[in-house]
């Protein structure tokens, strides 16, 4: 290993002579380490490039380096290809799975059916009546005693010497459409179902079962006053019959009875009316009592006469 002098000092830069083994400004040493091949002979040759070819190592991704650190002369690094580069493709996101076309066509029929039969099932159906043109006590096909017109949705029995009989209360939610129609806003004011036996009316003897509505004079719903127009819907073993009547005596509308009239004609009988006792029942609002009441009263003694609370089929005694 051989030394030479720098012509700088390496500690401050201050030029110095050749020949000169310390700074003379700051006084560090100039001694600088020299190749090894600066000693035995002049530095190795270049590689040389092929006539018409690529300098060597052309395909190593790296420039040749010649003594000193230094790139071989006439060696463009931009010029050099890369066989070993790989083509830049865009990472394409995941795709999602689709549903198989038949599931997707059997989820829409049934979501068809299911709405076809929730709007079957709520729209509300007009009961036939004599409004519609049904001849008055005609015989349908399946109903040889000539009840559906007018006793539709009432269910009908037949008990012994009596022929068929309905609940008196079955055949508000008809009489109510009827009612309806007649006026949009029209309320219960009253029930009459005579005569009462075992709990049911004997329609195709006789019975009768009458619903009478009016308009409200203020306020909407049940306890609200009335005026004097009332419009009356009359059972019996054949059509509804309906008449419209003025100058009726001021009255309150009642709510639908929770007790129904079999309920009434019960509590009734367990007070100690005679079960065999001909009684009329009628609902209807009691200014007395403040509330709607069924009244079961007999023809045959009126200590048999009885006052029944319309929603919690109670007996009232004052």
């Amino acid at each position: 290993m051989t030394f030479a002098p720098p012509s700088h000092c390496p500690n401050c830069g201050t030029p110095v002579l050749q020949g000169t083994s310390r700074c003379p400004r700051c006084g560090g040493p100039l001694i600088t380490v020299t190749p090894r091949w600066a000693s035995s002979g002049p530095p190795p040759a270049a590689p040389s490039t092929p006539p018409g070819g690529r300098p060597p190592n052309a395909d190593l991704g790296s420039p040749p380096i010649g003594p000193g650190g230094t790139p071989v002369a006439g060696y463009e690094v931009s010029q050099r290809p890369r066989s070993d580069r790989v083509p830049f493709r865009p990472i394409e996101p995941p795709r999602r799975p689709r549903l198989p076309v038949p599931l997707v066509v059997a989820g829409a029929a049934l979501s068809a059916v299911a709405i076809i039969g929730l709007a079957w099932i709520a729209y509300p159906r007009a009961a036939g009546s004599a409004i519609d043109g049904a001849q008055p006590g005609a015989a349908t096909s399946g109903d040889p005693d000539g009840l559906e017109g007018g006793l539709r949705g009432a269910k009908r029995s037949e008990g012994p010497g009596q022929g068929p009989s309905v609940e008196a209360t079955d055949l508000l939610a008809r009489a109510k459409t009827l009612g309806g129609e007649w006026n949009r806003d029209a309320v219960l004011v009253s029930l009459r179902a005579d005569p009462i036996v075992a709990g049911r009316v004997p329609v195709e003897k006789g019975g009768t079962v009458e619903f009478v509505f009016a308009i409200p004079a203020g306020k909407l719903g049940p306890g609200a006053r009335v005026g004097k127009d009332r419009f009356t819907v009359t059972f019996t073993g054949t059509e509804p019959t309906t008449r419209i009547s003025a100058d009726a005596a001021l009255g309150r509308g009642v709510a639908d009875p929770a007790c129904t009239g079999n309920d009434a004609w019960r509590a009734a009988v367990a007070s100690g009316v005679p079960s065999n006792a001909r009684t009329t029942l009628t609902y209807t609002n009691s200014e007395k009592h403040e509330r709607a009441v069924w009244r079961a009263e007999s023809a045959e003694d009126p200590k048999l006469n009885r006052t029944i609370d319309g929603q919690r089929c109670t007996i009232l005694t004052r």
